[in-house]
């Protein structure tokens, strides 16, 4: 299962306070940040990332999967791109 949709800044704080959800992950971004959140009750995932429009202007992209594989790819994305900014 895979859903992927663009949300707004206020969807995206009532998924981080929903009590139904753990927040596993999260990453800053540019100019949004990135979460990842889990149910265990439902074994489902949402990603949200930040998506760039523009140098001013980004949107967010939820993506609520039961795909593990996704969410590692998720990880592994996140994970290298703190690396980088690290390393600098």
């Amino acid at each position: 299962m895979k859903i992927k949709k663009e949300i707004t800044l206020d969807q995206c704080q009532e998924l981080i306070l929903n009590p139904d959800f753990d927040q596993l992950g999260y990453y800053p971004g540019c100019l949004l940040d990135n979460y990842l959140l889990y149910n265990d009750d439902t074994c489902t995932y949402i990603i949200i990332q930040e998506k760039y429009l523009n140098e001013w202007s980004s949107t967010l992209m939820a993506t609520k999967t039961n795909d593990r594989k996704l969410v590692d790819d998720f990880f592994k994305t996140q994970d290298e791109v703190l690396n980088e900014i690290n390393a600098e």
